[in-house]
């Protein structure tokens, strides 16, 4: 037995964060690492159990160190970016909390094997899964690609395509039989037209070199 744990951060019908900004995100990952910490304490099974919390869109860096601690397997929902940053910044969380939204680089720096998902219904169309990656490395909205909503947080096409190959495999427990392209795994295999490791690096590429003219113009 392990647990998923959500971090929902806001209802349905609850008011414009305005005037609650400063409340919405003590009562998420906290908890849950209180929670996994108990459970970790008081299990007589092996400490290997991968508990995971998922979504984390305003997890801070200091949730994410705790998690490291108790070795939790953290699932983010970092497409929200692609669809959501401008609303986000706009009339919801505003800049600071935005840009920080899903913080993976900071995953990665504390040891942490992190995978990215999606929530059909929270978003319009079908799943996109090469979306996910794409946000996950260059943190843009599908509408405005020169905004970078937290530029230290991206991560690099190795690491995103773990996210959702063999670190997610891993997570829910099934890295000795998928995830990656290994002898003995099951053949679960995606064909595509393009390779995403280059295909992924000429956005970014063409991405640093608008910064960076960006920021000569001004």
């Amino acid at each position: 037995m392990y647990l998923v744990l959500s971090t929902e951060m806001i209802k349905v019908n609850s008011p414009p964060l305005k005037d609650s900004r400063d409340n919405v995100e003590k009562p998420t990952v906290n908890c849950y690492c209180t929670l996994s910490k108990q459970v970790l304490n008081e299990s007589e099974e092996p400490k290997d159990m991968r508990h995971r919390v998922e979504h984390l869109g305003l997890c801070t860096v200091d949730d994410i160190v705790r998690s490291a601690k108790l070795n939790l397997a953290l699932s983010f929902f970092v497409c929200h970016l692609y669809f959501y940053a401008k609303s986000y910044t706009e009339h919801i969380f505003g800049a600071e909390r935005t840009n920080r939204w899903t913080p993976l680089s900071e995953a990665t720096k504390h040891g942490l094997r992190w995978s990215i998902h999606q929530d059909h219904a929270t978003f319009p169309g079908p799943p996109l899964p090469f979306a996910n990656l794409k946000t996950a490395v260059t943190r843009t909205h599908r509408d405005d690609k020169d905004t970078i909503y937290g530029p230290e947080y991206c991560v690099s096409i190795h690491e995103a395509m773990k996210a959702v190959t063999i670190d997610a495999a891993w997570q829910i427990h099934k890295d000795d039989i998928l995830g990656s392209l290994t002898k003995h795994k099951r053949a679960d295999l995606l064909i595509l037209s393009k390779n995403p490791y280059e295909v992924t690096s000429m956005i970014v590429a063409w991405w640093l070199l608008k910064c960076c003219l960006s920021r000569a113009a001004g």
